[in-house]
């Protein structure tokens, strides 16, 4: 989280999401991998907000958009900072 921003979930809710969800929807994506290729990234689009999840080699990270935020030039600049294809 950023500091200064306050996030629109409580504390509990942002601590459960992440510690789960993200590895397991990235995981079942991941079942299409022999079909339609890597996963560049997922999104998921809520009404007040937009989340991206992507795995690097150790992590998967979540970045919360504004809702609608068009996300693959967001992805294209952190792709050339972190290196994401692997």
């Amino acid at each position: 989280m950023r500091e200064g921003v306050k996030s629109i979930t409580p504390d509990e809710k942002d601590r459960e999401f992440i510690q789960f969800l993200p590895e397991i929807i990235l995981g079942i994506a991941d079942k299409l991998r022999d079909d339609l290729g890597k996963i560049r990234y997922s999104l998921l689009c809520f009404e007040k907000l937009t989340l991206m999840l992507f795995k690097t080699p150790e992590y998967v990270l979540v970045m919360s958009l504004e809702a609608g935020t068009f996300a693959k030039p967001i992805y294209e600049r952190l792709n050339s900072l972190l290196d994401l294809k692997q």
